[in-house]
Order: C-alpha cells, then structure tokens, then sequence
C-alpha cells in the first residue's frame, strides 16, 4: 500500500475530495447542492484524459441518482432512500478511486 505521488494520483485526489465534501452535504441533507454534479463531471473528465476507470454500471448509476436527488417533488422517505442510494454508490467510486491511488490490495470488485 504505497503513495507514488505522481501528478495523476494527485489529481484524483483532488477530485475524491469533492466527492467527500458531496458526501458530506448528503449526509446532512442538504439535496439542493451542486456538488455531486461538480465531481461527476470532474470524474467524467479525468476517466478521458487518463486510463483510470471506474465501473461504468456503477458510476452512471450514481450520476443517474444524483440527477434524480435534484428533483424537489419526493416526500421525505423517498429522498432518504434515494440519498442512502447516493451514499451507497459514491462511497463504492471513492474505494474505486483510492484503489487506483493506493494499489489494488484494498479492491472489493
């Protein structure tokens, strides 16, 4: 589990770092921010420019729930499922990330 500190793993630093902080305005329901769409763009963005991918199934499902977080219309129960959705898919894209970054020791698919 090693740190090559190369512009690339940097990078996606970075951009795991929005998604942290995307995370964080779920975690306090805040639905109404912008972030997630920030780090989906940002990932779609670093997948093309570098050979780092992430499971195309589970990364357009999370883009697909952060999309559908946006709408206003969802009673309460409904937006918590679909937040928890959110929570679910963007924490399996962070270890996917940190996989990339730390070495393929730490992957679970």
């Amino acid at each position: 589990m090693d740190f090559n500190s190369t512009p690339i793993n940097v990078t996606e630093l970075l951009i795991m770092a929005i998604g942290v902080l995307g995370m964080y305005f779920l975690f306090r329901q805040k639905t109404d921010s912008n972030f997630l769409l920030m780090y989906y763009i940002a990932m779609i963005i670093f997948m093309s420019m570098t050979d780092r991918d992430v499971t195309p199934y589970l990364f357009y499902f999370g883009m697909a729930v952060a999309l559908l977080i946006r709408f206003e219309f969802m009673n309460a129960p409904v937006t918590k499922f679909v937040v928890g959705v959110e929570i679910i898919a963007l924490f399996l894209i962070l270890w996917t990330s940190l996989t990339h970054i730390f070495g393929p020791g730490i992957a679970l698919f």
